[in-house]
């Protein structure tokens, strides 16, 4: 009798279980594509975004490299690729070393170099060290006047001691100094070495330069 009941309930509810049937299926047609397409909108971004990343990531690491020209007494001269925090010690190791007749004592191997920088490791024979930019030239010879002044910044312990009232243990102090303090930036600072007051300075003052 129930099932009776049901089918006589369907006979006169029959247009609206059809027009409920029709509203599912649009419905359905309708979301369906929907959902598809945003899923595949997700999986190509995300490529997109890493590849971006590497991008920037490359361009980043690019950027921290210096280059560096090391020339003179070393065994392999030329030019160097090396990080911003190298030190002119670094740059003499990348090119394999001094040679024997390299002065080391006569430039200051702790000190910083920045891009384009140039390098000269001088050799026992007296040529001046110099280390500066691109087109920065620091030699004793271009310093050197009608009197051959002696330039602080660069000369050897040989060249400070040819000043009057320099021996060694002074031209090794001036060194010292130099390799600790950096460049003299006046001539003045050579009082700043003990041993050497204001009278060796006046006596040297006309001999010396920076």
């Amino acid at each position: 009798m129930r099932l009776d009941k049901y089918v006589i309930w369907l006979k006169n509810h029959l247009k609206l279980v059809g027009m409920l049937v029709l509203t599912l299926i649009i419905l359905i047609w309708q979301f369906w594509p929907t959902a598809k397409v945003n899923n595949n909108d997700v999986n190509f971004d995300q490529p997109k975004a890493t590849k971006k990343l590497a991008n920037k990531e490359a361009t980043t690491k690019t950027s921290k490299w210096i280059i560096v020209d090391i020339e003179g007494a070393v065994n392999k001269p030329g030019v160097y690729r090396l990080l911003p925090t190298a030190r002119v010690y670094d740059v003499i190791q990348h090119a394999g070393g001094v040679t024997e007749q390299a002065d080391l004592q006569a430039i200051n191997q702790a000190q910083k170099i920045h891009d384009q920088s140039q390098i000269f490791v001088p050799d026992k024979n007296n040529n001046a060290a110099r280390v500066g930019s691109s087109g920065d030239v620091n030699s004793a010879n271009s310093n050197a006047g009608i009197e051959k002044q002696v330039n602080l910044n660069t000369a050897t312990i040989e060249q400070l001691q040819s000043l009057d009232g320099i021996g060694p243990k002074k031209a090794e102090l001036i060194i010292k100094y130099r390799q600790e303090k950096g460049n003299f930036s006046k001539i003045e600072d050579l009082t700043n070495i003990q041993g050497i007051g204001e009278k060796t300075l006046e006596k040297i003052k006309s001999q010396i330069t920076i």
